[in-house]
């Protein structure tokens, strides 16, 4: 195999290109009275640059004879060959197969034959050369500024961005803390992409791996409409249709770990046509001997889902994109959804964009911000200047 130049393909520079392949059959003859037989293979040369190929390595058999070729040949090949196909001039462009070719035959022929197989193999051997470079290198760590062999690096594979695997693993941690499992980000500022999860249970433990595994799930799960949480088991339980439920309206919902048939509105045992005992509406209503009465009755446990659940309609506000509820504690009023990474606008419900808080109506610090920080509005614009205020 011989690897050649640089040239264009398709439109885009192709750094390094795939060996043009040469088998060499040697005969009884060789090297007497004949050279040795050859086939020429290449992805990126037609066939009648392959043919063009072929013919020069027989010229210079045939000013060889009767000596040793090979060595002469792969010469020729690093010197000429480009030359003799006329791809040796800067920005040279490379002639891609049309869909449909046929079957390439004989000692000289391009291969694989076909125009997609061709790119995919331009583009597998440039990630391979890239990644061979990438591993030879040193590479500045984004964050802590140190410079590391690539054995103590991950590079991220959606965005490229190189990191060492101390500040990498600290880095993901503390957003797990932070409850942000569910987007393990490229620490580079100006990256929104997520780490793959590969990458994730590289660096992390796997205590720390199964929890966002879990969380994962958990934020998959959330965004089904036909699978909901069985609440004896906490196990995912699938919610039949309506069709399926004889008329339930698509609440009846089976968990397969422990056999619970349960409504999937009021979380209840399942109850068939009869309306659910809104329990959610009921606790909002009851005073404070009602709401002990109906512990009594439904247990603490799902009491604490109707008490969690109520909360969160009162303290949160869902996400416009996935529609996950997001409390706000504090800061301004952009905010970037944990799970999806959507950025709206807490005030208006707004995707949101540069420009939104400086010529719109929303506000970007609210009154919660200011009672966190103890100071009033007035205080806060005289001794502070907020930086990127959009």
């Amino acid at each position: 195999a011989v690897a050649l130049g640089a040239i264009q393909a398709a439109g885009a520079s192709c750094p390094s290109l795939p060996p043009l392949k040469l088998r060499v059959r040697f005969d009884e003859a060789y090297p007497s009275s004949a050279p040795p037989s050859l086939a020429v293979r290449c992805c990126w040369m037609t066939d009648a640059q392959v043919e063009a190929v072929a013919a020069g390595l027989d010229a210079v058999a045939e000013a060889a004879r009767g000596e040793p070729i090979v060595c002469a040949w792969l010469e020729w090949l690093r010197g000429e060959a480009l030359s003799a196909v006329g791809l040796d001039s800067p920005g040279a462009a490379l002639s891609l197969p049309e869909e449909a070719v046929a079957s390439g035959a004989g000692r000289a022929a391009r291969w694989p034959r076909d125009r997609r197989s061709v790119l995919a193999t331009l583009r597998r051997h440039a990630a391979e050369v890239e990644e061979k470079e990438w591993a030879a290198a040193l590479h500045r760590c984004g964050v802590c500024l140190d410079d590391h062999s690539s054995l103590d690096c991950l590079r991220l594979v959606r965005c490229k961005h190189t990191f060492c695997r101390l500040c990498l693993r600290g880095y993901w941690t503390a957003q797990m803390g932070a409850g942000l499992a569910t987007g393990l980000l490229c620490p580079d500022p100006g990256c929104r992409l997520a780490a793959a999860p590969a990458e994730v249970k590289a660096l992390l433990p796997a205590a720390e791996y199964e929890a966002y595994e879990k969380s994962i799930l958990e934020s998959s799960l959330a965004g089904m409409e036909d699978v909901t949480w069985c609440p004896r088991c906490e196990y995912p339980a699938e919610v039949e249709t309506e069709a399926d439920s004889g008329g339930g309206g698509g609440r009846l919902a089976f968990c397969a770990r422990c056999s619970n048939a349960f409504c999937a509105e009021c979380r209840l045992a399942w109850h068939g046509l009869a309306p659910c005992a809104n329990l959610a509406s009921r606790w909002r209503d009851a005073d404070a001997r009602g709401r002990e009465a109906l512990k009594q009755q439904y247990g603490p446990r799902l009491l604490e889902e109707v008490e969690s659940a109520e909360w969160i309609r009162s303290h949160a506000r869902p996400c416009p994109k996935c529609y996950i509820p997001t409390e706000k504690q504090g800061g301004c009023n952009h905010i970037t959804c944990g799970t999806c990474r959507h950025e709206w606008c807490w005030l208006c419900h707004a995707t949101y964009t540069k420009g939104h808080f400086r010529t719109g109506v929303c506000e970007q610090f609210s009154q919660d911000f200011f009672d966190e920080i103890n100071l009033s509005r007035e205080e806060f614009e005289h001794q502070y200047v907020v930086v990127d205020h959009w």
